[in-house]
């Protein structure tokens, strides 16, 4: 996990901040922050801001560090399969469905859809 994945799954908005506007000019290391993927399930910083539904952090993250709400992580998981696994994930899934065009019924490595992950997690809201 980097910095910028910790931050955002914390979401620590002041920290993010200061860090955005302190390496503002270097465009590289912020597309390097946002491309960065973590070592056990391949996320990156934009699914877990997925899963945390902060409509801030995640235009953010796709303005200034180069996310892509399309990136898949390891095991195949869209932004709305991260979202729908967490009750403050709503907002995502209309964020990255409408906005974004992100299909709700992609299937993961093992065909699972994040409609599974919401009902696994009784979040009904998510469904």
């Amino acid at each position: 996990m980097n910095i910028l994945q910790l931050l955002c799954f914390e979401e620590a908005i002041k920290i993010l901040e200061f860090l955005s506007r302190t390496i503002y000019h270097d465009t590289m290391l912020m597309f390097e922050l946002g491309k960065h993927r973590d070592s056990h399930m391949g996320a990156q910083a934009i699914h877990l801001a997925a899963a945390t539904g902060n409509r801030f952090i995640i235009d953010l993250l796709i303005d200034r560090y180069g996310a892509d709400p399309r990136e898949k992580t390891s095991f195949q998981q869209t932004v709305i399969h991260c979202a729908a696994q967490r009750y403050e994930g709503v907002l995502s899934i209309f964020i990255f469905h409408r906005m974004h065009k992100v299909g709700v019924r992609l299937p993961d490595s093992k065909g699972a859809s994040a409609l599974h992950f919401a009902c696994v997690n009784m979040l009904i809201q998510n469904v």
